[in-house]
């Protein structure tokens, strides 16, 4: 029989589990009951869910019946490979232990708040991959083909680039298709770094993760099995959070809620993850908050609550919390007295001293005018239960006859405050418990996603499906406009560039498809001569902010002065407005512009290689006699053969064994300049020319008959490089 305590909790009779040989509300250890064979749940967590329940529930966990075929038992071993049954029998009387001093322990006055410690974002990873992951509410039905948020983790894993980082925190960690995919993202260069509850230890995921990843916290990759909870001094790990820096090209992906990574979580247990994309203060509070849990080590303050923008979150174990401090309580608290508030919950274990404050701050809140609605899970007291229902707030079984049953910890509301209609979600791992305040647990709010709330309005009637309920209403969804725009306003380039990648981009919300029209405007460049766009439109995915417009330039060898070509966006989708950018100017840079390298033995005549191109000298080359210590002087023109002003670089080469080479342009030595790698930049307008002397110098000791040449070269560099070599001699005689 089951009565109720003080504090609001159930009692069990010595007879109350016989498959589970529960007596006074703890297992014995001494039975290997077909419940925990077929799951895989082992004494560990077994005793685990003993810390977080009531002493209300008959059965821990249900068969499913034998039609539902695709519940394929994930953990078939009994108990952890290799360990006796009498030591597991002794790890049951240590666990028990333990679960009774925790029951006994009391919370020291006043909670404890600190600021979340900041996280650097990385630069983004250039990659390839356009995957993009869909933020915004994501559920597990286990009645389902396939478990939705499963899915979803391993998409984002399997899209996370190299150099990128995972972090999972979790509590039970025993799906090894999830194992595979860490071990396949750490082997490509993803750093993968993962925080379990200890008792995860005895499972596949963890011994296969281990050799591979390692526990060493400094390395790129670890592991680290908690020995209770990450930050406090007592408690679990219980958190379930999953962070990715990056996400094929999205940035800061941040996964929250409810899911264990079990066979029995994801195919008996309903649950939830709210999906955040591109935010960099969500993830910078998850990460920063993960930077302490992988050390596994006792804060003397590690309550962490944090505000960003349309939500917030707060991060447990909170020692010391109150009843008037509980920050479930206070939110609970702040919504608005009076009929406008809808608040719904769907709350797995709900018990205890805390269970009770809780359950009265709903009660305050029916009795103000608010509708309040109740799902309740498996670990519901009977004192939460007696509130509750004596206030008349409809109470629905989250335990269903087919075997399934609610996991969540998961309360949302709508309301009306001055500034109109609002919602607000909160979701996470925290049990409305003792426990929890013990544990590391998290709530992530989310405020004003009305799609959000809405889908969770639709979650939450299937959970009350089987009780005749009538369902919630769902809230008018009011988008924000999709803003789209070009990112850059100007681009420059060579004729050679190919296509130039026009980029397009969609801010503000990005739920909802989104797409503007787009086509060449005025400019100087021809279409099909010069550039290549034909008109069209640009079309955004939900969860798509990046688009690149396919902006072809035509390359010819005809010299060209600079050319222009204008792309312009218009004609908005619905829903869609045009940002600040809505043209960009393309500027195609001068092409096929030639320098013409000419030299003589005078500087007003005789100049040989006009209009001859080459890089060898060859047409355009003079020679002059010199005997030993004398020198001889040459005439370099250079002419620019362009059709727009250029810039050249003159070049003279190094002097022969024998001779002294130097270079005079207008008077000036600038022999180091041109025998520099840059060069001598000279900027000639459309058949402008200069002349550099070329002085060649033969030593005393220089050999008859000896050649010593010289060469001075005009490079012009742009959509390819064009260079013209003149080449001077100096014969040595008597």
């Amino acid at each position: 029989m089951r009565g109720a305590d003080a504090r609001g909790r159930g009692t069990w009779s010595a007879s109350t589990c016989r498959r589970w040989g529960t007596r006074n509300g703890h297992c014995d250890g001494k039975r290997d009951c077909g419940r925990r064979r077929r799951y895989g749940l082992d004494l560990f967590e077994a005793f685990a869910r003993i810390l977080v329940r009531p002493p209300r529930i008959r059965d821990v966990v249900v068969n499913p019946p034998a039609s539902r075929s695709h519940l394929v038992p994930l953990l078939p071993a009994p108990r952890p490979e290799g360990l006796p049954r009498r030591t597991l029998r002794r790890v049951g009387l240590y666990v028990t232990a333990a679960a009774l001093v925790l029951s006994a322990t009391s919370l020291d006055a006043g909670a404890v708040a600190s600021a979340v410690p900041a996280a650097a974002p990385g630069a983004a990873i250039a990659t390839g991959d356009s995957f993009v992951p869909v933020a915004g509410p994501v559920f597990g039905d286990p009645t389902a083909t396939r478990n939705e948020v499963v899915t979803r983790l391993l998409d984002n894993i399997g899209h996370t680039p190299a150099g990128a980082t995972i972090r999972i925190v979790g509590y039970s960690f025993t799906l090894d298709d999830v194992a595979t995919a860490l071990l396949k993202a750490h082997a490509r260069g993803v750093n993968v770094r993962i925080v379990l509850n200890g008792h995860s230890s005895a499972w596949s995921p963890a011994k296969r993760l281990i050799p591979v990843l390692g526990t060493d916290i400094d390395r790129r990759s670890f592991i680290v099995l908690t020995r209770g909870s990450a930050r406090g001094s007592s408690g679990v790990n219980h958190q379930k959070s999953w962070t990715f820096s990056q996400v094929g090209r999205t940035p800061h992906v941040v996964m929250v809620g409810s899911t264990n990574l079990t066979g029995y979580g994801t195919t008996v247990q309903y649950s939830d993850m709210y999906v955040h994309t591109n935010r960099a203060d969500v993830f910078g509070a998850y990460t920063g908050v993960f930077a302490a849990q992988m050390r596994d080590a006792p804060l003397p303050s590690p309550f962490v609550s944090t505000r960003f923008e349309k939500g917030g979150a707060y991060f447990f174990p909170a020692p010391g919390t109150t009843e008037t401090t509980d920050p479930a309580r206070q939110r609970i608290a702040s919504l608005p007295d009076d009929a406008s508030t809808t608040i719904a919950v769907a709350q797995y274990a709900w018990h205890d001293t805390r269970g009770v404050w809780l359950a009265r701050a709903l009660a305050a809140k029916k009795a103000a005018g608010a509708t309040v609605v109740v799902v309740a899970g498996e670990s519901v007291g009977a004192g939460v239960e007696g509130i509750l229902r004596r206030a008349g707030i409809p109470i629905h079984s989250g335990v269903y006859a087919d075997g399934t049953r609610i996991h969540t910890k998961l309360m949302f509301a709508s309301y009306r405050t001055s500034t109109g209609q609002h919602t607000s979600i909160w979701t996470g791992s925290d049990n409305w418990a003792d426990q929890s305040l013990r544990n590391d647990d998290t709530i992530l709010q989310v405020d004003d996603d009305a799609a959000g709330y809405n889908q969770y309005v639709a979650f939450f009637n299937k959970l009350t499906r089987t009780t005749g309920a009538a369902p919630m209403s769902p809230v008018a969804v009011v988008e924000p406009p999709a803003v789209v725009t070009i990112r850059s306003a100007t681009h420059s380039v060579g004729e050679d560039a190919g296509t130039v990648p026009l980029t397009v981009t969609r801010e503000g919300n990005t739920r909802i498809a989104a797409s503007a029209r787009y086509a060449l405007s005025s400019g100087t460049a021809v279409q099909g001569n010069d550039v290549v766009l034909a008109p069209g439109t640009v079309s955004f995915a939900p969860g798509e902010t990046s688009k690149t417009l396919p902006l072809r330039i035509v390359g010819d060898v005809a010299p060209e002065a600079a050319e222009t070509a204008g792309v312009v966006l218009s004609a908005p989708g619905r829903g869609v407005t045009l940002g600040a950018t809505t043209r960009a100017e393309v500027v195609i840079e001068p092409s096929d512009q030639r320098p013409d390298a000419q030299v003589s033995t005078a500087p007003g005549s005789g100049y040989a290689g006009s209009n001859v191109y080459n890089s060898t000298g060859a047409g355009q080359a003079r020679s002059l006699n010199a005997r030993r210590n004398q020198a001889r002087s040459f005439y370099a023109r250079f002419q620019n053969d362009g059709n727009v002003t250029n810039t050249f670089s003159l070049t003279g080469s190094a002097a022969p064994r024998g001779a002294t080479v130097r270079y005079y342009r207008g008077g000036r030595n600038v022999t180091a300049a041109m025998q520099s790698a840059a060069g001598l930049q000279v900027t000639l307008t459309s058949g402008a020319l200069t002349t550099v002397r070329v002085s060649v110098h033969a030593h005393r000791n220089a050999k008859v008959r000896s050649l010593k040449p010289a060469t001075v070269s005009a490079r012009w560099t742009g959509d390819g490089t064009r260079t013209d070599v003149a080449k001077v001699v100096v014969r040595v005689v008597r």
